[in-house]
């Protein structure tokens, strides 16, 4: 795994974990860049460059799902790598019955590969972040160092 930091975005209606997701990730040395709900995330990814997104799979907040944000990140450009954050088993079942919907399927049938079980650790979002920078290539399309190029605020992202 290549040393350095990565840019995230953190995209969940539940400010409480992202505020503990940032703190973990800043602690790591990454960038973080937070969202609360699926238009402001569309927002941000339209004007910033990111290496990875973690997504809430089931976020619905009017402007879409969760799902989509995948198929978003996957088209901008440089490619963002998204990690789907999910507390639900896959398949989620109600009261026994038949699944109603694999989730996590369907992450990974729309562009998703990593999918991050909460609760989790942090050394394993770490070190899903760090993988997923790395698969990303992102740093390398757009001219930005693997190493981070220093301090938080030196890193040439904007």
């Amino acid at each position: 795994m290549a040393s350095g930091m990565a840019k995230v975005l953190v995209v969940d209606n539940d400010s409480d974990l992202c505020e503990v997701v940032s703190n973990a990730l800043e602690f790591y040395g990454h960038q973080v860049v937070v969202a609360n709900s699926i238009l402001e995330a569309r927002d941000v990814l339209s004007s910033e460059q990111f290496h990875v997104a973690l997504l809430d799979i089931l976020l619905d907040d009017g402007y879409g799902y969760g799902y989509g944000l995948i198929e978003d990140c996957k088209s901008c450009f440089p490619p963002v790598e998204p990690i789907v954050m999910s507390g639900y088993q896959s398949p989620f079942y109600v009261d026994g019955d038949s699944p109603v919907i694999d989730y996590l399927s369907v992450a990974r049938n729309v562009g998703a590969e990593m999918i991050l079980r909460k609760p989790f650790e942090f050394d394993a979002l770490n070190k899903m972040v760090c993988s997923a920078r790395d698969k990303s290539g992102a740093a390398a399309r757009a001219g930005i160092p693997e190493s981070g190029g220093g301090p938080l605020g030196e890193t040439g992202f904007h």
